[in-house]
């Protein structure tokens, strides 16, 4: 499997359960979200659509919380990230083909597929390298929302790869 174009993603998660992978969407999927806008405040986790010249609407998702400015738009291409100043975008995807989450802390953090994360409960990732991998050639790959949540109060670290 290859991951052409598509960065890998760091999120810090606490004990409140986080969206750290948005679900794909589909083209009817994104004409559904809110349009994105200028002088508009995003948190992350908040999800847009821009409409290109050609009538194409494409969705993102907000990983870094701020004031979108007048000046651009998101209009990277899936997998890169786009900053419209102060706020930072990434494309929704279309289809997941692999999914790797890798806990680069020193505590267990826990996932959910579809449903807020909650301790103690779901996939485990043990601290320092626990991975949770999936493919479609394997059988199955989360297309849906991933929760994660740890027990402590602190930030920890996931690394995120998908395809």
């Amino acid at each position: 499997m290859q991951f052409i174009n598509y960065k890998p993603l760091q999120r810090s998660i606490g004990n409140a359960s986080e969206l750290i992978v948005p679900a794909v969407l589909g083209p009817s999927q994104v004409a559904a979200l809110t349009a994105w806008a200028a002088g508009a405040t995003y948190a992350v986790g908040d999800k847009v659509y821009v409409e290109d010249a050609n009538g194409t609407k494409r969705g993102y998702w907000c990983i870094s919380a701020g004031v979108a400015t007048a000046a651009k738009q998101p209009t990277a291409e899936d997998g890169d990230d786009t900053t419209d100043s102060a706020v930072t975008w990434r494309r929704i995807r279309g289809r997941r083909n692999q999914l790797i989450i890798t806990n680069d802390s020193d505590t267990t953090i826990y996932l959910s597929f579809g449903y807020a994360a909650e301790g103690n409960k779901g996939i485990r990732l043990t601290a320092r390298g626990g991975t949770f991998n999936a493919t479609q050639a394997m059988g199955y790959c989360p297309q849906g929302d991933v929760y994660g949540i740890t027990n402590t109060g602190s930030s920890k670290v996931l690394c995120i790869q998908e395809a």
